[in-house]
């Protein structure tokens, strides 16, 4: 689930629930049509309701705190998930000032947040709401009457991480409105089974916790104002009332910024921020890691439905870089990498001259996912390979990049005797026994 506002192009600027924007211009909503990539999905209208999503720190059996207050919203439906629309996006109950203004590219596109951007940060006052209902993420719902709360998880950058637990509640025009749409979702059965069973990986406390940065505004802010106090009583000792009233002045003034800068200083020191830096994207990617054994087959699929076949060779990956290469840079996020990673990889070690035992790891310091082949000790970055061609315009295919890291392996790879090799070591050696 994720919750935001279109820009004035119809881009997609995502606002979690710990303040942070980020704008995938790969998610386009405009003229009725959801797009993805390539891919348009006309939205289906299923009128109008009463919105409202409420974030659960403590799980969805404790009281929550609005994310977006009650609000008028168009519902839609989609391939595989719902989109709300409603008319304003400050609907959101979110951070307005400062750093939290900033809108950030996604992870690993090499862009510059944008604190000054007409119709994207910040965002225009006619900017609408967008909640993006995914059916998988979607846990349970519990229907009142007309009245439908949906129980779904709130994901960082379209990954696997999860932020939160949310309730959106959906009040529709009659009742029949409202159990057509809950038929189409799972139940919720029990609160309690549900909560236990859904995992939250960042700490959602907002607690101040102490960092580099607020230990190093404190030192400061608190050598200059005894600077200043020791100045306006030196001024005081020796008469000089007009130093004096400067002095005050430039106190009232300094904690003034103090307050403002505090604000933002506050806001990453707390709990929830500090977390998902530590977490985000190691975690994410270790989990798709894990499970990326059906990677392949699955973007193959989702590339189908973009209408880009794929087969599992080299002519596949010519025909996926004529796709990336067509993609506006901008349009770079991670999580379609990866799976095209995946693929990549998979063709990759279909061509190598012999199977060669291989796995993914997360290399910390390079924050970065890699096709390691301890065999070997050799690693390759496929997802690096894939922001080379996306984001970079490599003169270099893919193909011709891939053919290059299988030769690299074939060549690393130890060479093995063959069978009749073997023997004619065994006869020599039966030889020389006779002779001796």
């Amino acid at each position: 689930m994720e919750v935001g506002y279109l820009t004035d192009e119809g881009h997609l600027v995502v606002v979690d629930s710990i303040g942070v924007r980020t704008l995938f211009t790969a998610y386009t909503i405009r003229g009725g049509t959801l797009h993805v990539l390539t891919h348009a999905d006309p939205l289906q209208p299923l009128g109008s309701v009463r919105l409202r999503v409420t974030l659960h720190r403590q799980g969805w059996g404790a009281k929550g705190e609005t994310f977006v207050e009650d609000t008028e919203a168009q519902l839609f439906a989609a391939s595989g998930l719902y989109v709300l629309l409603g008319p304003r996006w400050s609907s959101i109950r979110t951070r307005r000032r400062g750093d939290a203004r900033e809108v950030h590219w996604p992870r690993g596109s090499g862009r510059k947040a944008m604190k000054k951007e007409k119709g994207v940060a910040p965002p225009p006052k006619h900017a609408p709401l967008v909640v993006l209902l995914e059916r998988a993420s979607v846990k349970g719902w519990r229907r009142d009457g007309r009245a439908v709360d949906v129980y779904a998880v709130e994901l960082r950058e379209f990954t696997d991480l999860v932020l939160g637990k949310m309730t959106a509640r959906l009040e529709f025009a009659n009742e029949g409105a409202a159990v057509a749409f809950a038929d189409e979702l799972p139940s919720a059965g029990d609160m309690t089974g549900l909560d236990r069973r859904t995992r939250v990986d960042v700490d959602r406390s907002k607690a101040f916790t102490w960092t580099k940065l607020a230990a190093t505004f404190v030192v400061i802010a608190a050598v200059l104002f005894a600077l200043t106090f020791a100045a306006i009583v030196w001024a005081y000792s020796i008469g000089r009332m007009d130093h004096v009233v400067r002095g005050v002045s430039a106190v009232w003034t300094g904690a003034f910024v103090y307050a403002w800068l505090w604000h933002d200083v506050r806001w990453t020191s707390s709990r929830e921020f500090q977390d998902l830096r530590r977490k985000y994207p190691r975690v994410a990617e270790e989990r798709w890691a894990e499970g990326a054994g059906d990677a392949p087959e699955d973007f193959i699929e989702g590339m189908r439905a973009m209408g880009v076949r794929l087969a599992r060779d080299m002519r596949g990956l010519a025909t996926l870089d004529r796709f990336l290469r067509q993609l506006p840079p901008d349009t770079y996020f991670r999580a379609f990498v990866m799976d095209a990673a995946a693929y990549a990889t998979d063709v990759m070690m279909r061509m190598v001259r012999r199977p060669v035992e291989w796995r993914w790891r997360w290399i910390a310091d390079r924050e970065d996912l890699v096709a390691d082949m301890p065999e070997i000790d050799h690693w390759v970055s496929p997802v690096t390979i894939i922001a080379w061609v996306w984001v970079n315009k490599d003169p270099k295919t893919l193909d011709a990049i891939i053919l290059d890291q299988v030769a690299t392996i074939n060549r690393m790879l130890p060479i093995e005797d063959s069978e009749d090799d073997e023997e004619n070591d065994g006869e020599a050696d039966e030889e020389l026994g006779e002779d001796e």
